[in-house]
Protein backbone atom coordinates (compact mmCIF):
# COMPACT_ATOMS: atom_id res chain seq x y z
CA UNK A 1 0.00 0.00 0.00
CA UNK A 2 2.42 2.31 1.02
CA UNK A 3 4.25 2.27 -2.42
CA UNK A 4 0.85 2.91 -4.19
CA UNK A 5 0.68 6.21 -2.22
CA UNK A 6 4.37 7.35 -3.00
CA UNK A 7 3.27 6.83 -6.78
CA UNK A 8 -0.04 8.71 -6.57
CA UNK A 9 2.23 11.61 -4.48
CA UNK A 10 4.59 11.65 -7.35
CA UNK A 11 2.41 11.44 -9.78
CA UNK A 12 0.34 13.89 -7.96
CA UNK A 13 3.63 16.17 -8.31
CA UNK A 14 4.43 15.68 -12.07
CA UNK A 15 0.27 17.17 -12.13
CA UNK A 16 1.19 20.03 -10.02
CA UNK A 17 4.54 20.82 -11.58
CA UNK A 18 2.30 21.07 -15.10
CA UNK A 19 0.19 22.84 -14.05
CA UNK A 20 2.25 25.49 -12.27
CA UNK A 21 4.46 25.87 -15.35
CA UNK A 22 1.45 26.54 -17.73
CA UNK A 23 0.35 28.85 -15.21
CA UNK A 24 3.71 30.63 -15.97
CA UNK A 25 3.41 30.50 -19.33
CA UNK A 26 0.10 32.57 -19.06
CA UNK A 27 1.53 34.79 -16.57
CA UNK A 28 4.72 35.75 -18.36
CA UNK A 29 5.26 34.46 -22.02
CA UNK A 30 1.52 35.49 -23.00
CA UNK A 31 2.62 39.15 -22.36
CA UNK A 32 5.60 38.67 -24.56
CA UNK A 33 3.25 37.44 -27.29
CA UNK A 34 1.17 40.12 -27.03
CA UNK A 35 3.69 42.86 -27.00
CA UNK A 36 5.04 40.95 -30.58
CA UNK A 37 1.78 41.42 -31.76
CA UNK A 38 1.18 44.76 -30.80
CA UNK A 39 4.51 45.76 -32.43
CA UNK A 40 3.91 44.20 -35.38
CA UNK A 41 0.71 46.03 -36.16
CA UNK A 42 2.14 49.26 -34.85
CA UNK A 43 4.85 48.80 -37.43
CA UNK A 44 2.51 47.37 -40.29
CA UNK A 45 0.20 50.48 -39.23
CA UNK A 46 2.91 53.22 -39.43
CA UNK A 47 4.18 50.97 -43.09
CA UNK A 48 0.96 51.37 -44.40
CA UNK A 49 0.65 55.60 -43.43
CA UNK A 50 3.81 56.22 -44.77
CA UNK A 51 3.08 54.34 -48.31
CA UNK A 52 0.00 56.34 -48.32
CA UNK A 53 1.83 60.05 -47.71
CA UNK A 54 5.06 58.67 -49.87
CA UNK A 55 2.26 58.45 -53.16
CA UNK A 56 0.53 60.92 -52.14
CA UNK A 57 3.18 63.60 -52.30
CA UNK A 58 5.10 61.28 -55.45
CA UNK A 59 1.62 61.88 -57.44
CA UNK A 60 1.01 65.58 -55.85
CA UNK A 61 4.54 67.24 -57.22
CA UNK A 62 3.46 66.30 -60.85
CA UNK A 63 6.37 64.60 -61.59
CA UNK A 64 4.98 62.21 -63.38
CA UNK A 65 2.88 64.43 -65.30
CA UNK A 66 6.28 66.11 -66.23
CA UNK A 67 7.72 62.44 -67.25
CA UNK A 68 4.47 61.83 -69.34
CA UNK A 69 4.83 65.87 -71.06
CA UNK A 70 8.86 65.30 -71.75
CA UNK A 71 8.66 61.39 -72.90
CA UNK A 72 5.13 59.87 -73.94
CA UNK A 73 5.93 57.03 -74.73
CA UNK A 74 6.28 56.48 -70.57
CA UNK A 75 2.63 57.48 -70.06
CA UNK A 76 1.54 53.65 -70.28
CA UNK A 77 4.17 52.55 -67.46
CA UNK A 78 3.01 55.53 -65.13
CA UNK A 79 -0.67 54.89 -65.59
CA UNK A 80 0.23 51.59 -64.19
CA UNK A 81 2.91 52.62 -61.32
CA UNK A 82 -0.28 54.53 -60.46
CA UNK A 83 -2.57 51.74 -60.00
CA UNK A 84 -0.01 50.11 -58.62
CA UNK A 85 0.02 53.15 -55.70
CA UNK A 86 -3.22 52.33 -55.13
CA UNK A 87 -2.99 48.42 -55.18
CA UNK A 88 0.01 49.16 -52.88
CA UNK A 89 -1.86 51.66 -49.94
CA UNK A 90 -5.09 49.08 -50.24
CA UNK A 91 -2.85 46.51 -49.39
CA UNK A 92 -0.86 47.50 -46.80
CA UNK A 93 -3.92 49.32 -45.19
CA UNK A 94 -6.06 45.33 -45.51
CA UNK A 95 -2.82 43.91 -43.76
CA UNK A 96 -2.49 46.35 -41.17
CA UNK A 97 -6.78 46.26 -40.41
CA UNK A 98 -5.70 42.16 -40.75
CA UNK A 99 -2.92 42.30 -37.32
CA UNK A 100 -5.81 44.72 -35.53
CA UNK A 101 -8.03 41.98 -35.79
CA UNK A 102 -5.44 38.91 -35.28
CA UNK A 103 -4.27 40.94 -31.89
CA UNK A 104 -7.52 41.37 -30.90
CA UNK A 105 -8.85 37.31 -31.25
CA UNK A 106 -5.52 36.47 -29.95
CA UNK A 107 -5.64 38.94 -26.74
CA UNK A 108 -9.54 37.46 -26.80
CA UNK A 109 -8.37 33.82 -27.45
CA UNK A 110 -5.47 33.83 -24.63
CA UNK A 111 -8.06 35.42 -22.36
CA UNK A 112 -10.44 32.32 -22.57
CA UNK A 113 -7.78 29.91 -22.60
CA UNK A 114 -6.07 31.20 -19.37
CA UNK A 115 -9.57 31.81 -17.37
CA UNK A 116 -10.20 28.45 -18.32
CA UNK A 117 -6.67 27.07 -17.32
CA UNK A 118 -7.10 29.27 -14.12
CA UNK A 119 -10.63 26.98 -13.58
CA UNK A 120 -9.04 23.89 -14.25
CA UNK A 121 -5.87 24.36 -12.23
CA UNK A 122 -8.14 25.46 -8.86
CA UNK A 123 -10.21 21.82 -9.87
CA UNK A 124 -7.29 20.22 -9.99
CA UNK A 125 -5.64 21.45 -6.85
CA UNK A 126 -9.09 20.88 -5.09
CA UNK A 127 -9.41 17.43 -6.22
CA UNK A 128 -6.19 16.40 -5.41
CA UNK A 129 -6.16 18.24 -2.10
CA UNK A 130 -9.41 16.05 -1.57
CA UNK A 131 -7.40 12.54 -2.37
CA UNK A 132 -4.43 13.70 -0.09
CA UNK A 133 -6.91 14.28 3.09
CA UNK A 134 -8.75 11.18 2.29
CA UNK A 135 -5.34 8.99 2.45
CA UNK A 136 -4.06 10.61 5.04
CA UNK A 137 -7.46 10.31 6.70
CA UNK A 138 -7.75 6.72 5.55
CA UNK A 139 -4.26 5.36 6.34
CA UNK A 140 -2.60 7.11 8.67
CA UNK A 141 -5.14 8.91 11.13
CA UNK A 142 -7.19 5.72 10.63
CA UNK A 143 -4.28 3.10 10.90
CA UNK A 144 -3.19 4.68 13.76
CA UNK A 145 -6.61 4.96 15.85
CA UNK A 146 -6.79 1.11 15.41
CA UNK A 147 -2.91 0.59 16.44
Amino acid sequence: MKQILERLQDEHKEIHDSADALQEIFREDVNEQLAFLREIKNKVRTLSEQLEKHFYYEESIGKFDEVKENAPRYTTLIDKLLIEHKEIVDAAEKLSKKTVDLENSVTDGLRTVSREFVELHEKIDSHERKETELYQAAFYTDVSESD
